[in-house]
């Protein structure tokens, strides 16, 4: 091997790098990289490599329409719409894409940086032999090789050759900033639906990619997943919400995430993506970091009926409401205590606690808030997760415990509360003064879709309680306490 001239070394070395590229859709991205970005480093978190796999099971045929919803700046452009379409040329020259984004810009831009990919002459050595752009059909959005393949860059709305693709690549089909509206997200469904989706030379095998941020619920990716049955749908959340296990469609290897765990710690840390969301507000950070959007207005609640104070009335009627967690400890689910105050038909969030904690620790942050507000009227548990447990510690050193044995769904029991929230009697704290608050209201608007349903636990059980006890419907349990037979921690003689 040694004895070998310099020449043959150098075949010998490109010929490996030509079989590993060919073979391997990552390998070409690794090797590509210094044609597409010189002088920057190639940062290989492991994201990189799930979605080479997920691309390159397209490509075979093993996924048919594949959505992407991933944050920003984390190469989904790079290997979906510049890398890949470049790499399947180097099996199948023949192949024809159309691509698209939000505008005729970026869309340009793609197509250019995907174009100099080709022409470069890392991939021109290796390639060269088979993949040439025909002269006169080399133009910046649209370029045709020899072997009849070509690649056409359009956006959101514009026009679209009158030819037909094998594979569709729609890349952030509508600009960050124009979430909210409603004609931008139809324009990009409408042009999806009545331009795009007609222009596929087979399609019963055509191919179909959409990379994008998650924006909106009534976005592309909510549209092809309502409308598709094939849909393969990747979700990679900038912190894990939960813990979640990846497979790699291909080499059968997994990743292993636990909740709240950061996805790219390559680029951020707890501290920056806090800045993040203090910069992009929760619904942006949820939206284009944790890929959860949520509806325009809100869901089931929306933003406008909140009421908010700035001072505390006096003559309140104080209950505390606690949704408990099924274990204690890091990975377990919130524990919330609400502390609510009402005045007539007004509900008044006082204070709330919500952090994960232990059994012991729920105890005492429950007995912490008996002792800030002694003038509580009553107490409710959730008899469910650690809430029995929680009644069956404490009811001989308190009272006035209700336990809440709820039978309907979670979603039932926000339903019939709806009407209390949209006549702007739930009425919170100053929330410029509390930060909690805006998390409070957005896991509230964004449910059922929330990652988390814990503040909407306590907040429903209150309302419904409070909703019985108006109408007469008695819904608590009996307790034998301090030798005293009483409802739900209640005096029999009280009730």
């Amino acid at each position: 091997m040694d004895n070998l001239p310099d020449w043959q070394l150098l075949a010998d070395m490109q010929s490996r790098t030509k079989k590993q590229c060919e073979d391997k859709f990552f390998a070409f991205v690794a090797h590509a990289w210094e044609s597409l970005e010189p002088g920057n480093e190639f940062k290989n978190n492991w994201h990189v490599g799930l979605l080479c796999e997920y691309l390159e099971a397209v490509y075979l045929g093993q996924i048919k329409t594949l959505v992407i919803n991933i944050q920003p700046r984390e190469l989904k452009s790079m290997l979906c719409t510049i890398c890949y379409p470049a790499w399947v040329w180097t099996r199948e020259p023949t192949h024809r894409f159309i691509s698209s984004s939000y505008s005729d810009t970026l869309s340009a831009s793609l197509s250019y940086k995907r174009r100099n990919l080709i022409e470069s002459k890392w991939y021109q050595a290796l390639w060269g032999e088979k993949v040439i752009l025909e002269s006169d059909q080399n133009q910046k959005t649209f370029y045709q090789n020899t072997r009849k393949g070509f690649m056409f860059a359009t956006s959101t709305g514009g026009t679209v050759t009158g030819e037909g693709c094998n594979t569709m690549i729609i890349d952030d089909p509508t600009k960050p900033t124009e979430a909210l509206s409603t004609v931008q997200l139809e324009k990009s469904v409408n042009f999806w639906s009545n331009t795009l989706a007609t222009r596929f030379n087979d399609p019963m095998n055509s191919r179909k990619v959409l990379v994008m941020q998650r924006l909106n619920e009534a976005d592309l990716t909510g549209h092809w997943i309502k409308i598709m049955d094939d849909v393969t749908h990747l979700v990679v959340p900038a912190i894990a919400p939960e813990a979640k296990v990846y497979s790699y469609p291909l080499s059968g290897k997994v990743r292993n995430v636990k909740a709240g765990e950061i996805m790219n710690s390559l680029r951020y840390n707890e501290a920056k993506l806090t800045s993040l969301k203090v910069d992009l507000g929760s619904y942006g950070f949820a939206a284009q970091f944790q890929q959860s959007p949520a509806p325009v207005g809100g869901g089931m609640v929306k933003q406008d009926w909140f009421t908010y104070y700035d001072f505390e009335p006096d003559g309140l009627r104080i209950r505390i409401s606690l949704d408990a967690t099924f274990k204690g400890g890091p990975k377990s689910d919130y524990v919330a205590i609400g502390v609510w105050g009402q005045a007539e038909a007004k509900h008044y969030l006082l204070k709330q606690v919500r952090e994960k904690l232990s059994f012991t620790q729920t105890i005492d942050k429950l007995l912490m808030l008996v002792d800030q507000y002694p003038q509580y009227y009553e107490i409710l548990i959730e008899e469910k997760a650690n809430g029995a447990a929680v009644i069956d510690t404490i009811k001989e050193r308190i009272d006035r415990l209700i336990a809440i044995n709820p039978k309907d769904s979670k979603e039932s029991r926000l339903n019939s509360c709806l009407p209390t929230f949209e006549a702007g009697n739930v009425v919170l704290p100053n929330p410029d003064l509390n930060p909690w608050v805006q998390d409070f209201v957005y896991e509230l608007t964004t449910f059922p879709k929330a990652a988390n349903d814990d503040q909407v636990d306590q907040t429903t059980q209150y309302l419904n309680r409070v909703k019985a006890m108006h109408v007469g419907e008695f819904k608590g349990d009996l307790f034998q306490t301090s030798g005293k037979t009483i409802v739900g921690g209640l005096n029999l003689t009280q009730w």
